[in-house]
């Protein structure tokens, strides 16, 4: 009995951790894509800065800046959701299995909280060489 209930939540634990790469591919897909049209959206504001005397390295300052803000804000926003869902999911399975209570490793959340804020780094790095090769002259009259 053991051995067969050791299976099944082998096999839980596999579906489990296939869901969970899924949606983190998915979620450094969707930061590096928002990051992307948001610097891209600013390609004025950014060669407007240019030409008033704004380096290379304070544009990829500010660029990178926005980057690990977003990947802060969406590491919070994430584990706020992922540990209020495994609150949930734990009454749920109290409910139906009896009394049970998970410890929570707080070096785990700290973990996703870095590598968020490393996605975010990471995913800041393309817009800003997108920015750099564009024609600051265009840039200000509005072509693209």
């Amino acid at each position: 009995m053991k051995k067969l209930n050791a299976e099944y939540n082998n096999r839980l634990f596999l579906i489990v951790n296939a869901l969970f790469l899924i949606s983190v591919f998915i979620s450094i897909f969707s930061l590096n894509n928002n990051l992307i049209i948001n610097v891209l959206t600013q390609v004025r504001y950014f060669a407007i800065k240019r030409t008033v005397g704004m380096s290379l390295k304070q544009l990829l300052f500010s660029i990178i800046c926005e980057g690990v803000i977003i990947g802060f804000e969406g590491g919070i926003f994430g584990l706020l959701f992922g540990f209020c869902l495994n609150l949930f999911i734990v009454k749920i399975l109290s409910y139906y299995v009896g009394d049970l209570s998970f410890g929570y490793n707080y070096l785990v959340y700290l973990i996703l909280l870095l590598s968020s804020i490393f996605i975010g780094f990471i995913s800041s790095i393309y817009p800003f060489i997108k920015i750099r090769k564009i024609n600051i002259v265009e840039a200000i009259k509005g072509i693209e």
